[in-house]
């Protein structure tokens, strides 16, 4: 497994426990992607963080680990491949998910485009244009 790999699933992995912990569902389906993007909608507004939200402080940690999370749910339904290019001019990274279908996604940069964009840029319809089955309402949650 390349760095970039091991990089991007560590920090899936750290969101989907900081999630969970704050009681959003996070376990790597792609019904999970409604709950990235309640997440997004309940701590985001205008392009920024709301104030005392969770996108206030490590802004760029943060987003980074929530396109990895992202980037990850379609991979391990998918399948895929992560492509990391130098950083460009502007410092700019440049991580790209490759599709077995030939598809081609930037997850990391779409998760910035979220916040930066709002709702306009739903988690949910990129995911669903990449192929994935995402139904409209969370699936109950089924105790043990």
């Amino acid at each position: 497994m390349d760095t970039i790999d091991l990089e991007i699933k560590a920090s899936a992995d750290w969101v989907s426990r900081a999630l969970l912990g704050s009681g959003y569902r996070a376990d790597f389906s792609p019904q999970s992607l409604l709950e990235i993007e309640r997440f997004f909608k309940e701590h985001s507004q205008d392009g920024v963080g709301k104030p005392g939200g969770l996108l206030v402080k490590d802004v760029g940690k943060r987003l980074f680990g929530l396109g990895s999370y992202m980037g990850e749910v379609v991979r391990l339904n998918k399948g895929g491949l992560w492509i990391f290019y130098e950083p460009d001019t502007r410092g700019d990274v440049c991580i790209e998910l490759c599709l077995p279908d030939g598809q081609r996604c930037w997850p990391i940069q779409y998760a910035i485009q979220r916040i930066k964009y709002g709702a306009e840029n739903s988690v949910v319809s990129w995911a669903i244009d990449l192929g994935l089955q995402i139904r409209s309402e969370p699936e109950p949650e089924v105790e043990a």
